[in-house]
């Protein structure tokens, strides 16, 4: 059972380095409903498969909602002052 819960980490920290990468050539508001539509998917997927190779290719897709936050992250530093980056918890 390890590789099912280690699949979806390992794809979440794989993803965040290109979700960022894609998200400063295009933006946020394009990158993330792709983000949260891929993920949607294969969590439907998580719930319909009915063999262990289908539950870690599903587990895949699941750990692109990790790497979401990577698209977040600058829609959300855009709202705020220059003088107040970093201070999100403030």
């Amino acid at each position: 059972i390890r590789p099912v819960r280690l699949r979806p980490v390992r794809t979440g920290s794989l993803s965040r380095l290109a979700f960022g990468i894609w998200t400063d050539q295009s933006g946020g508001r394009v990158m993330f409903p792709i983000t949260m539509l891929c993920s949607a998917v294969a969590t439907w997927l998580l719930s319909t498969v009915s063999t262990y190779p289908m539950m870690l290719l599903a587990a895949l897709g699941v750990g692109l909602a990790g790497g979401s936050f990577a698209v977040s992250i600058p829609l959300v530093a855009g709202d705020d002052r220059a003088d107040r980056a970093g201070l999100a918890a403030a």
